[in-house]
C-alpha cells in the first residue's frame, strides 16, 4: 500500500512506499472438542439425545457446554486488542434464559472428559471475569460474536501461562429454570461452525 501525503505537505504525491501491516488476527476453532454435560453430570461430545446439540441453559437441570482450544499462538502477559467467541445458535426455548461464560483457570487445560475434568469437576478455580448473556442475546441464532476478551487475557496473565498452551472455555447456567436454553451446534450437526474463537493482538 502506498501512503499518500495530502494532509502534511498537500502534494498528492507517494510518501513512502510501504506495506501497512494489519492486525494480527488468529482464529481457533473447538471443532470436535466442543461438548456438553447433562444435568446428571454425563459429559459428551453427541449433545441431547445424540442430535448433535449442546443446551446451556436450563434443561431439566443446570447444562454445561464446553469449548476446548487447543494450542493458543499467545505468550504470557501479551495484551489482547479483541478475542471473539462465535458459536452458532440453531434455536432456543424458553424466555427467560440466562447463561455465563468463563475459563478454567489453569495454565494449560486438558481436554475436557466424562472422568475428573468435566465442567463440573474441573480442577482448579474459573476465571473471575465472565460474559453474562440474557435471554435477548440468547434468542439470535446464528454464528454469534461473543466478547470475551477480559477472560483470555486473564488466562494468558498468569505466571505460568506458556505460548501454545490450551484453554476451556465453559458456558454455565446463570439462575435460570424452567426448561429454558439455546441449542448450540456440535461437531456432526449441519450447522456446526467449530465455534471459533478470533483473537486480535
Amino acid at each position: 500500500m502506498i501512503l499518500i501525503d495530502n494532509l502534511i505537505n498537500g502534494t498528492g504525491k507517494p510518501l513512502i512506499n510501504t506495506a501497512v501491516t494489519p492486525a494480527d488476527e488468529i482464529t481457533i476453532t473447538a471443532a470436535a472438542d466442543l461438548g456438553w454435560e447433562d444435568n446428571g453430570g454425563n459429559w459428551n461430545t453427541t449433545g441431547y439425545s445424540s442430535n448433535h446439540l449442546t443446551a446451556p441453559g436450563f434443561l431439566f437441570g443446570n447444562i454445561y457446554s464446553s469449548f476446548h482450544y487447543s494450542y493458543v499462538p499467545i505468550a504470557q502477559s501479551e495484551v489482547i486488542a479483541s478475542a471473539i467467541f462465535a458459536p452458532y445458535i440453531v434455536s432456543d426455548v424458553g424466555t427467560a434464559k440466562a447463561v455465563k461464560i468463563n475459563a478454567q483457570k489453569v495454565a494449560d487445560a486438558a481436554l475436557p472428559d466424562d472422568a475428573s475434568n468435566k465442567p463440573s469437576s474441573m480442577t482448579s478455580d474459573f476465571t473471575t471475569a465472565v460474559l453474562e448473556l440474557n435471554n435477548a442475546a440468547l434468542d439470535l441464532t446464528g454464528a454469534q460474536a461473543w466478547d470475551v476478551t477480559a477472560i483470555i487475557q486473564e488466562i494468558v496473565n498468569q505466571g505460568d501461562w506458556a505460548f501454545g498452551n490450551s484453554i476451556n472455555l465453559i458456558i454455565s447456567n446463570d439462575g435460570g429454570s424452567g426448561m429454558n436454553y439455546a441449542q448450540i451446534a456440535m461437531i456432526g450437526h449441519a450447522s456446526n461452525n467449530g465455534a471459533p474463537l478470533t483473537i486480535v493482538r
